[in-house]
């Protein structure tokens, strides 16, 4: 769960347990980044981002990791939360539950 910490605490966390980053380098092309895929931050922090629309022209050899299946409503309401710059939101959000689909 969401302990409240920077992400730049949680990639020093990450950089102590032996890890550089965890950004994927690998990128497959049968991933790209369609509307509702997840992608890690490009600054190799365990940030996260979620495609609201097709971004494969924008993220050509980046991975996805992630695809969204249900909770579409609750990625509209995170779409319209305010935001500091356009793109950090105002507030920070944190993750209850996730699942891994098979």
């Amino acid at each position: 769960p969401y302990d409240g910490s920077l992400a730049a605490a949680k990639a020093k966390a990450f950089a102590e347990h032996g890890l550089e980053s965890v950004a994927f380098r690998e990128y497959n092309p049968s991933y790209p980044h369609k509307k509702y895929t997840v992608g890690f931050a490009a600054d190799g922090s365990p940030s996260f981002y979620i495609n609201t629309e097709d971004n494969a022209d924008i993220h050509v050899g980046d991975p996805c990791f992630g695809t969204i299946v249900a909770g579409f409503d609750t990625v509209q309401r995170l779409e319209a939360s305010p935001t500091r710059n356009g793109i950090w939101f105002a507030q920070k959000i944190g993750i209850k539950t996730a699942r891994r689909v098979p």
